[in-house]
């Protein structure tokens, strides 16, 4: 399969009135259904700015970001922009989590943000992500020390955000319009917090879907990238990781 394929497929669908609407297309492993459509959702986007689609696969190798930003490369960015203002990766809990502690360790975490506050609920989460990773190897299905892993881990986005309400001047408790002046700050600001927060909590400058993806079934991690969404199911992650959950 190429990327000709998928092309004429939605091409079809449109010209019958029936975007938007689900198509079944069987093909065997290796035949390359997700390089094709990777190719595909590269070029339509550059092709339209009001393109939207969803990609949905059980397997993390089955969208391989470094190979996207190389497909995206290829098309005229000049439409759309850079890979990296147009591309938002949401990662689960577990991968946001280490991205977090490895960011402690490594010194990465933007003076801005930091607090000793900040410190102390990192410390619980490394605990709690040591008890966890545990239970997990044991029995990878079971849900036994989730709510405990977190809530570490959402104590942790609470100390950011007091970080991130004093830089952007928005008083407690966060209302909406204190999310959407954070959110402004997020996408229009080149600070080391922006940018940071951007890499590992993206949805905190997308607020739609804390309302619109909370009750999401579970083993699902949301991927929005140039206006596209995708839904990445994760084999061994039990929700999304939403900011303002």
């Amino acid at each position: 399969m190429n990327e000709k394929d998928f092309s004429q497929l939605y091409d079809a669908l449109v010209e019958t009135g029936n975007s938007g609407k689900l198509m079944t297309l069987a093909a065997p492993t290796g035949s390359g259904k997700s390089y094709a459509v990777t190719q595909f959702l590269c070029q339509q986007a550059a092709k339209d700015q009001n393109f939207h689609a969803f990609f949905v696969t059980d397997q993390k190798k089955n969208l391989r970001i470094d190979d996207f930003q190389k497909a995206w490369t290829r098309v005229d960015v000049e439409k759309r922009g850079a890979f990296e203002k147009n591309v938002v990766i949401i990662h689960s809990l577990r991968d946001t989590v280490q991205e977090l502690l490895e960011a402690d360790e490594k010194g990465t975490i933007p003076e801005g943000l930091d607090s000793p506050k900040l410190q102390t609920t990192l410390s619980s989460l490394r605990r709690q992500q040591k008890l966890f990773d545990l239970v997990q190897q044991q029995d990878e299905s079971t849900m036994v020390g989730l709510s405990e892993f977190s809530k570490a881990e959402f104590a942790v986005r609470q100390a950011i955000a007091e970080k991130l309400m004093r830089i952007v001047d928005v008083n407690s408790p966060l209302d909406s319009e204190g999310k959407s002046v954070i959110s402004h700050y997020l996408t229009t600001r080149d600070t080391p917090e922006a940018l940071w927060m951007n890499k590992i909590y993206p949805t905190a400058n997308i607020l739609i879907y804390s309302q619109r993806y909370a009750k999401y079934p579970s083993n699902t991690c949301i991927t929005r990238l140039m206006g596209i969404l995708y839904f990445h199911l994760l084999s061994t992650q039990k929700e999304p990781q939403l900011w303002y959950s």
